[in-house]
């Protein structure tokens, strides 16, 4: 079914399409599991993803996309290595590193022979299709005053990117000619100042963490536990096994509270979007494969049945445990 919104629509859980979008997803998921584990790059799930491996053991029904993140420090060397080593026909790494004209500090592996994309993002020329999202995670200052200088020196080299690649505008006559002003360097000029903003701030030992930019207004509940990310465990999720923070737990309830309560019915939808699209020629031995595990067997979790994590510790499965996906190696 779809949700409608103004001149757009999003999918919801009753929506037979959203399992082929999960069906991509854990396919593409499990590529980079096997990259990661091949290059000896730890990941861990992260946000809607991560509550949905504990909460759900799988995907939360209504989420139409992953979110994982890697240390800024192997961000590159995963790029690379996942560059090198997908399909090319069924995938593409989406970065501002390869593609200058991108409007997201983060990567995106995108499927080919899909199309999602979101709403008031139609004039956009890059594949918009299918996505996992692959943050690096930069450090936080300690205190207050800190976070505030990292967040505004984050925005005052973002935002001419938007105003570039996108044709944003801010509210503020004078935030918006300084951010003109900025948008007349070169592209790629442009990222490696956005870039050094970014990685400038904080120290490798600092309490915090972040993937910028935050979905959130409040940064400040936007933030990860560095301590609770130290190690990684591997939980269940839609019948294989992938890293996440070893302390899920306390970094869940950092971003969600009470992560165990369900949304309002009325929340439950993902991204708001103007087109949809699966070539199902291309994409039905995927689907095939993984239809039957991203579809859930019962009802989901209602709010009256939820009090406990859907994981527990005999869930949790051996560092060295995976699933091995066919990926090329050249």
């Amino acid at each position: 079914m779809k949700k409608q919104h103004s001149s757009g629509f999003s999918l919801t859980a009753n929506d037979p399409r959203i399992h082929e979008v999960h069906a991509i997803q854990l396919a593409m998921l499990k590529i980079i599991d096997q990259v990661c584990q091949a290059e000896h790059i730890p990941y861990f799930l992260l946000f809607g993803t991560l509550l949905g491996a504990v909460r759900h053991q799988g995907f939360i029904p209504w989420d139409d996309d992953i979110d994982l993140g890697v240390w800024r420090r192997d961000y590159d060397r995963l790029l690379n290595a996942l560059q090198a080593k997908i399909q090319k026909e069924a995938f593409e790494v989406q970065s501002a590193e390869f593609e200058p004209q991108l409007s997201v500090p983060y990567a995106k592996l995108r499927a080919k022979h899909t199309r999602f994309v979101e709403l008031g993002h139609e004039n956009l020329s890059f594949n918009q299709g299918i996505f996992v999202d692959i943050f690096p995670l930069d450090n936080v200052p300690e205190h207050k005053l800190g976070q505030k200088l990292q967040q505004a020196d984050f925005f005052l080299h973002y935002f001419p990117i938007r105003v570039k690649n996108e044709g944003y505008r801010s509210e503020h006559k004078c935030l918006q000619h300084l951010y003109e002003h900025r948008a007349q360097k070169n592209p790629a000029a442009l990222w490696q100042t956005c870039r050094q903003s970014l990685q400038r701030w904080g120290k490798p030992d600092s309490k915090l963490c972040i993937a910028y930019p935050s979905a959130r207004a409040d940064y400040a509940t936007s933030y990860l536990l560095r301590h609770a990310m130290q190690a990684t465990v591997r939980l269940p999720f839609c019948g294989s096994y992938f890293e996440v923070p070893a302390g899920w737990d306390e970094q869940l309830r950092q971003l969600f509270g009470n992560y165990q309560h369900l949304p309002a019915p009325d929340q439950r939808h993902g991204h708001h979007l103007s087109e949809f699209y699966i070539d199902h020629d291309f994409w039905a031995p995927v689907l095939e494969t993984y239809l039957p595990a991203v579809k859930p067997a019962a009802a989901p979790l209602s709010a009256e049945n939820s009090s406990k994590p859907a994981v527990s510790q005999t869930d949790l499965a051996a560092p060295g445990q995976a699933d091995q996906e066919a990926v090329r190696h050249d």
